[in-house]
């Protein structure tokens, strides 16, 4: 299995907020490829699965497929183990009813686990 099978097989849920956020959440089972390398002992989420855990919640809402086109910020500030709830609520730019020219898409992102923020990520997607 890949990254993405991954991320969309540890998916529990997913809900739009009235404030027009996206909350999504996961849990990861201790078995997946991501964790055999990231780190033998001490198996943490990698950092680039988180991002991908953004993009993917993006895409399912919009329903399209998308692409990274920049990171603006990254801020990983609790490790995260398997088996370990983990809560991603996105903010999206308010939609646009004209076509817009720059088809880009600014996304702020907050990774919690219980009890605790995790992670920020600001990024570009189109």
């Amino acid at each position: 299995m890949g990254l993405y099978t991954d991320i969309r097989q540890s998916l529990v849920s997913v809900s739009k907020n009235p404030d027009k956020s996206i909350c999504g959440e996961f849990n990861f089972a201790s078995d997946l490829e991501m964790f055999r390398g990231h780190f033998p002992g001490n198996p943490i989420l990698p950092g680039i699965a988180q991002i991908e855990m953004v993009k993917c919640l993006v895409e399912m809402v919009l329903e399209k497929k998308l692409t990274l086109r920049e990171i603006q910020k990254t801020k990983f500030s609790h490790m995260i183990q398997p088996e370990t709830p983990v809560s991603v609520t996105i903010t999206l730019p308010p939609p646009m009813e004209a076509p817009r020219k720059n088809p880009d898409i600014q996304v702020k992102a907050g990774v919690r686990i219980p009890g605790s923020p995790a992670g920020k990520i600001n990024m570009t997607l189109s």
